[in-house]
């Protein structure tokens, strides 16, 4: 009986390779590919590489970097055809090693070779390379659009707000100072005045920005609309405002929304305009120091005043420019404006104490029906010559 003999499979021959095998591979394969430029070599088609022979009979590059290879340790490099697959191989597995850019591939393939228009083999690779499509990808633009008619329309401060968390910021127990905590900063600004108004938060959970925020609102009013980004704990307070608990409160104070997307920084650009310089100001005045709650709140308190106090429009430049119009004008104009021109006591104009009159006193700590004598030693006018001053015996 004749039996056939099966046939050997190269499957898991690569198992038992040495580095001699390699080795000797390598070299045929170079021999193969060369012999294809020795007509090109012999006719001078590659003079400018200076092509010689090695001791294992291979083309390398020339004579003038003979000395920087016995100085450096190096071989020089041998020259391989653009059109082999051996060389296509080689360039894709020094590419896959870190798909790195066209000039650093050359750069580690030229250690051992030298291939004819290798720049343009890398570029191909690197075209046709899903991963470095990945890498080299360029996230969807589109033209700026128009400015919201909330950051336009004439409206007093803090009617629209624009909210931004930031930090954290270490802080450390009243009591045990060995015990540290984290903080995190909420920056509030007008988008009608640009004004700003910093608190602190004791962590970054819904509760404790709503606490923040009903301490915003009671201090500086309540605010037509907000602008925040998308964070959970804004997203959360949101809904928080319209449930059972707080929903009188939500419909009462009218508090509306406007959440910009999610990893979108930009589309809340204001704010974080205004906390790079709200961070500047915090890092200058604290550096590492490590405070208690309430000292660090202090700290974010006065940087508020900072940073409100900065000019709006052109910086003078000249004594001939006058005083610079900053935010903090703005917000005592408000003041000026709605308190000053409405009178509620003292409308008519009244004789003017003088020295020597005897007067009652009015004294809180006596009991109900007793009073106290007492004569005027001195008067204190005031500007329209009004005595609204003086010093009693």
């Amino acid at each position: 009986m004749y039996h056939r003999k099966p046939k050997s499979s190269f499957k898991h021959e690569g198992q038992s390779l040495t580095p001699s095998d390699i080795a000797k591979a390598e070299k045929f394969w170079i021999m193969e590919m060369q012999k294809p430029l020795y007509k090109d070599i012999e006719k001078g088609k590659y003079k400018l590489l200076c092509p010689r022979k090695n001791t294992n009979r291979i083309y390398v590059v020339g004579e003038r970097r003979e000395r920087w290879s016995e100085m450096s340790g190096n071989k020089n490099e041998v020259i391989l055809p653009y059109d082999h697959r051996f060389s296509c191989l080689y360039s894709k597995h020094i590419h896959k090693r870190g798909h790195l850019g066209v000039l650093s591939t050359a750069s580690k393939i030229c250690t051992k070779f030298w291939i004819i228009k290798l720049l343009k083999m890398i570029k191909a690779i690197r075209y046709k390379c899903v991963i470095c499509k990945k890498l080299d990808k360029r996230l969807s633009e589109q033209v700026m659009g128009k400015l919201p008619v909330d950051r336009l329309k004439p409206s007093s401060a803090w009617t629209y707000t624009a909210i931004d968390l930031f930090g954290p910021f270490k802080i450390r127990d009243k009591v045990k100072n060995r015990t540290a905590g984290k903080t995190y900063g909420v920056i509030f600004n007008s988008l009608g005045t640009c004004t700003v108004d910093v608190d602190l938060t004791a962590d970054y959970s819904t509760e404790k920005f709503l606490m923040v925020l009903r301490r915003f609102a009671s201090i500086r009013g309540y605010s037509s609309k907000l602008y925040t980004d998308n964070g959970p704990q804004v997203v959360a307070a949101n809904e928080e405002l319209w449930s059972k608990e707080l929903k009188e409160f939500g419909i009462v104070e009218g508090f509306k929304w406007d959440f910009a997307p999610a990893d979108a920084p930009w589309q809340n650009g204001v704010s974080e305009a205004l906390v790079k310089s709200v961070k500047q100001a915090i890092t200058a005045a604290i550096s590492d120091h490590v405070m208690t709650f309430s000292k660090l709140q202090t700290v974010y308190f006065q940087v508020v005043i900072l940073v409100n106090e900065r000019p709006i429009g052109q910086h003078p430049t000249s004594p001939d420019d006058g005083t610079y119009l900053c935010l903090n004008d703005l917000l005592l104009g408000r003041a000026t404006s709605k308190s000053l021109p409405i009178l509620l006591k003292w409308h008519t104009a009244q004789c003017n104490l003088r020295e020597g009159d005897v007067v009652l006193i009015q004294d809180t700590n006596l009991l109900r029906g007793q009073w106290k004598l007492g004569v005027i030693l001195k008067t204190f006018p005031g500007e329209g010559g009004r005595v609204r001053r003086v010093q009693v015996q």
